[in-house]
């Protein structure tokens, strides 16, 4: 049974994504950030939630550094540990 994360401003609020080591030095993430929407945010638009959209669009991201996934509040409360892939969302793709 695939995993459905909405994609709505709470989780959107309560993401790390910006703060993983994964893209916290990415210009396109950064950009990207400040021109979508927090409250009402669009996937195409935003570098949050990879966990409810899948891969990154930003090219400049590390893939390779560890991620915090862990500590996300959105990843817990959908018991993401139990997805496969269970981190690195912007990388591997969405759970299912």
């Amino acid at each position: 049974m695939p995993v459905k994360i909405p994609f709505d401003g709470k989780n959107a609020t309560s993401c790390l994504c910006l703060r993983c080591p994964v893209q916290i030095k990415s210009a396109c993430a950064k950009e990207k950030d400040a021109s979508a929407g927090v409250s009402d945010p669009l996937p195409n638009e935003s570098p949050r939630l990879y966990c409810s959209k899948g891969l990154a669009e930003c090219k400049d991201i590390e893939g390779e550094a560890i991620c915090i996934c862990g500590s996300c509040e959105v990843w817990k409360a959908n018991s993401l540990v139990k997805g496969n892939p269970a981190y690195h969302f912007c990388v591997r793709g969405k759970p299912k």
